[in-house]
């Protein structure tokens, strides 16, 4: 009887952390749902020698910079990018994606 209780709690053990596992990369699941964002980073793993100003992806992606800033800040806020500003406050991002 005892192994069989090892084994139920086993397994409840493995589907508490598999749902813990799924809960921590929902934020990126839901990230990725758009192809707007799904266009940025694929540009930016392309254009992995030098960052992109935000009018320059809006350019290539055929979206406006207002609504191509709040893709790339739902990528930022959740890891999947980093930003930065160089010389003269043109935002640029980096190409490394987050992990």
């Amino acid at each position: 009887m005892a192994k069989k209780k090892s084994k139920a709690e086993q397994a409840k053990k493995i589907q508490e952390r598999t749902a813990a596992e799924f809960r921590s990369d929902i934020g990126h699941l839901n990230a990725l749902a758009s192809p707007a964002r799904q266009k940025l980073l694929l540009l930016l793993g392309d254009k992995s020698d030098h960052g992109l100003t935000v009018n320059e992806l809006a350019d290539e992606i055929k979206m406006s910079q207002p609504a191509t800033s709040h893709h790339l800040k739902i990528l930022k806020d959740i890891g999947m990018i980093d930003a930065y500003k160089e010389k003269n406050k043109v935002p640029e991002l980096s190409t490394e994606v987050q992990h």
